[in-house]
Formats: C-alpha cells, structure tokens, sequence
C-alpha cells in the first residue's frame, strides 16, 4: 500500500510515490481497476516522521549510494 498523511483538505504520498505514478498511467492506458490503490495513513504529521518512513522503503528498495545517502540523511537532520 501507499503510506499517505493528511495535509490540508487532502493527502500527501509519503511513500510510494512510483507505485502511484505507475497505477497513473495504466489507469490513462485504458487498464482497469487502477484508479483505487490502497493506503496506510500515517498518523504522525510531523515532516521527521514522514522523512523517516519514506527514507526506510527507500533503503528497502535499492541500494542508495553515497551522495543519495548523505541527502536522505541531511533531509531527515533538518
């Protein structure tokens, strides 16, 4: 699933991202039952939290290399 928060009158993606953006383009190629995808709403929404979960699917995914680790991680010190 998504992982989305709240923000303002409507949601953010905190991660899954990809998955969203792929889902967008089978739903525009014609393919079905695309244009629901489920998700698990964050309940924290502070931006630390939101930086540290997208940043754990992340490092779950692919390896990062050095420059992609130093800005996850000065993204989740600021």
């Amino acid at each position: 699933p998504l992982l989305v928060r709240k923000n303002g009158d409507g949601y953010e993606i905190v991660a899954g991202r990809r998955r969203y953006l792929a889902a967008k383009k089978l739903d525009g190629d014609g393919v079905t039952d695309t244009d629901k995808l489920p998700c698990v709403l964050l309940e924290a929404d502070d931006d630390a939290t939101a930086i540290e979960a997208s940043l754990a699917e992340n490092v779950e995914r692919l390896p990062m290399d050095d420059l992609e680790h130093y800005e996850a991680f000065a993204a989740l010190r600021r």
